[in-house]
């Protein structure tokens, strides 16, 4: 009866964080769907030029997400304790990162035209990208300071203001594309550099409000007036690249990993790569679910850490795993009970032109049901394990389950076999099931003896060393 009361506090508590970040997730695909829809009332070059453009930002972006990240995991061990500075040292350094991120980013984004034209693309989807990247590139820096301030107040338990500001954002977007890609009531016509402006101006605007809240929300006070006695911003800035830089790498790896997946279904024609979009668009908002919950285990788990509880560590992972899995096996029954009615939402089947594109998306829904599970437990998993300020053992077991596993049977499936877009697909599915079972070993090992990256065993009684 005592642990069934245990479980149903840590049920709550892990709830009561996760929806608010997941609200705010599924916020970003409605970001990305409003610009795309933009994107599309100027037509299919601007469609796709603005893609190849979002397509190069996201890439940039991935890798300092994944390190901002780490943030959470270093301050979510402090959140409980009385206020000394060590929270804002974190945060200041969070943003020195980002400042430094930024300054790359927008360095790449100032050459991008050049570095286009060396990927051999057409001259009018070079310039149209160029120009969305002119109008993203002054909201970069915001954007980035914002996300390493949501990483300092999540864990911290202000994860309904995040949530609030991120559906601002997807309410601002939509006028502010309109008007500017449309030149309405005496607004500029920008066109595509429109969207990039608004994009801009949505990050500024975000990151805005979410300063007005730290300075002003009198729960944050005890955080904001800490005496710092000694300012050690290096040895902060160490910490967060230590614990995120392979986080980051992890995040590129599996990116990659699907860029080049994309390729491969290219190369089987327009039809397989169609139906490959499809699939992933339609796989998003459960995978968002499950990062919100991700984040959310990583934040209780390292709550725990704080308190010097393995086993409470242990439970919130489980605990955020089984969670993860159920949500995403009702996306998986949807996939597999309701493939074509899917698929319906995208294109219209009595179009004889739709066809084969239809019957391959029906096809690739089907595997992404199990891809689904393998992905949101590979995610949590991972998440659970930077509670525990585990890096490198799942980056490196996360990069061999993508590149060792999942591509070598994606070709072999895909062109060997010549399964085509379903071997490519089931050679993703494999991937992510290797990375799952190799990261929930590792949390079960970790939790159960305590390993850390450098060997230490840490227990109930040690574990005050680690953190």
């Amino acid at each position: 009866m005592k642990q069934l009361s245990v479980f149903s506090k840590q049920a709550k508590a892990l709830s009561t964080l996760a929806w608010p970040i997941i609200l705010s997730q599924v916020a970003l695909v409605a970001l990305g769907l409003t610009d795309t829809i933009m994107m599309g009332i100027l037509g299919k070059e601007a469609l796709a030029g603005g893609g190849l453009g979002v397509t190069i930002t996201g890439l940039l972006l991935t890798l300092a997400l994944g390190v901002l990240g780490a943030t959470s995991n270093l301050i979510a061990p402090c959140a409980h304790k009385t206020p000394d500075g060590t929270v804002k040292q974190y945060s200041y350094a969070s943003l020195i990162v980002a400042t430094g991120f930024g300054v790359l980013i927008l360095l790449v984004l100032f050459w991008a035209r050049e570095l286009i034209n060396l990927t051999g693309q057409s001259e009018v989807t070079t310039e149209l990208a160029d120009q969305y990247l002119q109008g993203f590139f002054w909201g970069v820096l915001p954007g980035l300071w914002f996300q390493a301030l949501r990483f300092t107040v999540m864990p911290l338990g202000h994860t309904r203001v995040v949530t609030i500001i991120a559906w601002i954002d997807v309410l601002l977007n939509i006028p502010i594309n309109y008007l500017l890609i449309t030149g309405s009531f005496g607004f500029p016509n920008l066109g595509i550099k429109g969207i990039g402006v608004a994009t801009s101006v949505v990050h500024i605007t975000s990151f805005i409000l979410l300063v007005a809240y730290i300075l002003y929300h009198p729960k944050l006070a005890e955080q904001r007036n800490a005496f710092i006695g000694k300012l050690r911003l290096g040895f902060y800035c160490k910490e967060t690249l230590k614990l995120g830089i392979p986080q980051g790498i992890t995040y590129l790896a599996e990116v990659g990993l699907f860029s080049t997946t994309a390729f491969m279904m290219g190369l089987f024609g327009n039809d397989t790569l169609a139906a490959h979009q499809i699939t992933i668009q339609t796989i998003t908002v459960p995978f968002m679910v499950a990062m919100g919950i991700a984040q959310a285990t990583g934040i209780k788990v390292g709550h725990e850490l704080g308190h010097n509880n393995i086993q409470a560590c242990r439970q919130y992972g489980w605990l955020g795993l089984g969670m993860g899995a159920c949500l995403m096996l009702v996306a998986a029954l949807a996939f597999w009970l309701f493939p074509e009615v899917i698929v319906g939402l995208y294109l219209d089947k009595n179009n004889p032109e739709n066809q084969q594109v239809f019957l391959i998306a029906s096809q690739l829904l089907i595997i992404a049901a199990y891809f689904e599970i393998f992905d949101g437990s590979q995610t949590i998993a991972s998440s659970a394990l930077r509670g525990l300020k585990e890096a490198k053992r799942p980056m490196l077991l996360a990069i061999s389950s993508y590149w060792l596993v999942g591509l070598p049977v994606a070709l072999l499936l895909g062109f060997y076999w010549q399964w085509q877009g379903t071997g490519v697909w089931w050679g993703l599915a494999a991937g992510l099931a290797a990375a799952a079972i190799s990261l929930i070993w590792l949390f079960e090992k970790a939790t159960r003896v305590g390993h850390t990256d450098s060997g230490e065993l840490i227990t109930n009684s040690r574990i005050e060393k680690y953190v």
